[in-house]
């Protein structure tokens, strides 16, 4: 034996995690492009979206799929990026994504494949799943040092969070 004790598990830890796997406040609608499922909307999201693209074949229709209705961007899979990208500039300019910071992330199928990259401003009105890097540091008696979020941060201002960590494009 060791010798190695683990710490206790700090009593916000659950009520943490049974947040985290609550379901959205209003039901959202599955979201794929070329075929695949990507991620989710609300409602009210992508309702009026026009795209204005050259990408020809490409499409944003409601549609049902598997007995249920979802949004699909429709495009060949090989112009999933530059579909997205006309997604989210119509976004922009209807004022319906986030802050545009010119910064691609990678848009993963439910397989976890790239299927494309789209702008990082989109990808919470997509529902899409980013990826990201965390640092925390855990004393070696379990304690583990956080710090506050800037309160002009556009997301969680203000709130505890690990040391550092980003977004991985």
């Amino acid at each position: 034996m060791s010798g190695h004790r683990e710490a206790p598990v700090p009593g916000w830890v659950a009520p943490a995690r049974a947040l985290a796997q609550r379901p959205p406040a209003v039901p959202r609608l599955p979201f794929a492009v070329a075929g695949q499922a990507v991620g989710s909307v609300a409602p009210g999201v992508l309702e009026g979206i026009a795209l204005e693209t050259a990408i020809a074949g490409t499409t944003l229709l409601k549609e049902s799929h598997a007995g249920s209705a979802r949004w699909h961007l429709a495009c060949a899979p090989a112009d999933a990026t530059q579909a997205l990208a006309a997604l989210a500039d119509a976004l922009r300019r209807a004022g319906r994504c986030g802050a545009w910071r010119d910064e691609q992330l990678t848009v993963c199928n439910a397989a976890g494949e790239r299927i494309g990259t789209v702008e990082r401003g989109a990808v919470r009105a997509l529902g899409i799943a980013t990826r990201a890097v965390h640092l925390v540091a855990c004393a070696p008696d379990g304690r583990q040092w956080v710090q506050q979020r800037a309160f002009d941060k556009p997301s969680h201002p203000g709130r505890w969070d690990t040391l550092m960590g980003g977004m991985v494009s």
